[in-house]
């Protein structure tokens, strides 16, 4: 559907639940009812809150749904870069060290990362290597390099993961905490190698649904939207049973 069908579709749809005596929508408040319900049916196919349970990486219909969301990043130590996306953090246990990151502005839901990391010499690591890889869109050449993967944890179970010998950072693994909104924090053991580079893929933000611009996912997600908005719509002028009714109706299809 274009933008003119969504908004006809959310008329129609209101017509078929409400009553007659509810006032009509105009277009802005269309339009706010239907960027909401996009906002939420994004969440719901990420999180997996649907009929099946099946979230973003369990399912192929959904991670077809959601590839034109799903964006690649990478930052990188370099003098190349300007301005240098890492800055130290400063509230890490000793023997540890953290990086800050600041990722780009439309990342909604981190999908997978992994650090590239240099050792001085290759007796630090025996499975250290050298490698080329593509970052900022620039092939660079690393010597003593390894790829690892990170793991996302909560603050309040920092402190006992820090002291697991099977968890904690080491020339294998890093840990990642949440700061900000936009930013995360790679801890890894101080004086054991460098960050050199991060990898992210991440899922943005859809664009907004205008009168000139339609909603972007596959068109038979477009129709769950116009539900979705209904429902919203309804909670301002019906009862709160009605809109839990509806949404329920909308999560079990």
């Amino acid at each position: 559907m274009n933008s003119t069908e969504l908004i006809q579709a959310f008329r129609i749809g209101v017509d078929k639940v409400s009553s007659l005596s509810n006032p009509s929508f105009e277009t802005d408040e269309i339009l706010f009812f239907l960027n909401k319900a996009k906002d939420r049916f994004e969440e719901n196919l990420y999180l997996g809150r649907n009929s099946t349970g099946q979230s973003f990486d369990e399912t192929e219909r959904v991670k077809k749904a959601l590839a034109k969301l799903t964006e690649g990043w990478s930052r990188g130590i370099n003098g190349i870069f300007s301005p240098i996306e890492f800055s130290t953090y400063y509230f890490v246990p000793y023997p540890f060290s953290g990086l800050k990151i600041d990722l780009p502005s439309d990342c909604k839901y981190v999908l997978r990362e992994y650090s590239l990391v240099t050792f001085a010499t290759s007796t630090e690591c025996i499975t250290a290597t050298d490698l080329t890889v593509t970052v900022n869109g620039l092939p660079i050449a690393y010597s003593n390099a390894k790829i690892l993967p990170i793991t996302a944890v909560r603050h309040n179970d920092l402190a006992n993961l820090l002291q697991d010998p099977f968890i904690k950072p080491d020339n294998n693994t890093l840990l990642r905490i949440d700061v900000e909104d936009d930013a995360h924090v790679l801890l890894y053991p101080t004086n054991t190698y460098t960050i050199s580079a991060y990898f992210m893929q991440y899922l943005r933000s859809s664009d907004s649904i205008t009168v000139v611009n339609t909603y972007e996912l596959p068109d038979w997600t477009h129709q769950k939207i116009v539900d979705i908005a209904v429902s919203l719509a309804l909670e301002n002028i019906e009862s709160v049973r009605t809109q839990t009714s509806i949404l329920d109706q909308i999560k079990n299809d």
